[in-house]
């Protein structure tokens, strides 16, 4: 009975060996049940030829072998990449042909494993890692390069305003990718996506730079859009409203290039010269802002009951927002 124990071990031992390791997730659980079946069977052997070698060569042999399962069930976890496999090889100095036509459990056996279990350890460590990153960076691949503007009619103007809560709730989902990346980026996992992660960053700083500006715009313009669009003040001030009607044609003609892009990230990223245009637009205002304020402030002075009436065009502006 020990000679036939001896062949079914070694002939299913070599059975396993020769199994294609693109068809051993199917296959290890029947290799499981066969190997304890196995083990109990060995227990059971009479103690007077445990001192065979027979015995002590299958013994070890299915020892060797249920020591290594673990392995080969990390070895299998859908994270383990190209680059995994050639830190494997490096680290036992054997050399696989991962052909899926050739590459066979027998490679990986004759690898010595066992001896090697730190460094598997470590590789598909870093192999299940790597993997729960490139799936939170697909997540935030796949959100924000199609994330489109989302427009706000203004009075008959037509949708000449970035959407107020879309854009808020968009920036909020910006801030918590961010930050999502910025973890990525402090993983020590993070090596094989490094460059990639630190691009969308850059982009999507740009992009939050650039919406936060083009807000304060957007509130600076409505503000003046609702002053000099009355003939009272526009009449009072020609050249203010003379250079903002210069600034407005520029909002405008910014808006209808957003309308058209629809792509945040796309028109942020593509039109390099997007903040500066912002930038002097703000700087524009915000001159014609203080010439109103001065302006209100000299008639406040000279005609308290005149400042009243511009005071409650001013008011309505701001109700506009």
């Amino acid at each position: 009975h020990l000679y036939a124990l001896y062949h079914e071990v070694t002939c299913a031992l070599d059975r396993f060996r020769a199994t294609l390791w693109t068809r051993l997730p199917d296959a290890l659980e029947e290799m499981v049940a066969t190997i304890d079946g196995f083990e109990g069977r060995l227990k059971r052997v009479p103690k007077s030829v445990r001192s065979y070698e027979a015995f002590t060569s299958m013994k070890k042999a299915v020892e060797e072998f249920v020591a290594t399962l673990p392995i080969l069930r990390l070895l299998l976890h859908p994270g383990m990449r190209s680059r995994h496999w050639t830190m494997l090889m490096n680290a036992t100095g054997k050399h696989f042909n991962m052909a899926p036509s050739s590459f066979r459990l027998a490679n990986i056996m004759a690898a010595d494993l066992l001896s090697k279990q730190e460094d598997v350890h470590e590789i598909t460590t870093a192999a299940q890692s790597e993997l729960q990153l490139e799936a939170r960076f697909t997540l935030i691949l796949e959100e924000w390069p199609d994330c489109v503007f989302v427009f706000s009619d203004f009075k008959d103007r037509g949708p000449v305003l970035l959407g107020q809560r879309t854009t808020g709730a968009m920036m909020e989902r910006r801030d918590e990718a961010q930050m999502a990346i910025i973890n990525m980026l402090n993983s020590r996992h993070i090596g094989p996506f490094r460059e990639e992660v630190q691009s969308i960053w850059s982009k999507l700083a740009a992009a939050s730079d650039i919406l936060e500006l083009w807000i304060g715009v957007q509130a600076l313009w409505l503000h003046l859009e609702v002053v000099f669009s009355g003939e009272g003040l526009a009449k009072q001030m020609p050249q203010e409203a003379l250079h903002f009607q210069a600034i407005d044609r520029g909002w405008m003609s910014l808006m209808a290039k957003a309308r058209d892009a629809r792509r945040v990230l796309q028109f942020c990223h593509a039109n390099e010269n997007l903040r500066n245009v912002l930038a002097h637009m703000q700087e524009q205002l915000e001159t014609s802002s203080r010439t109103l304020a001065d302006y209100l402030d000299l008639k406040r002075a000279a005609f308290p009951r005149f400042f009243l009436c511009l005071l409650y065009t001013s008011d309505a502006a701001d109700d506009s927002l």
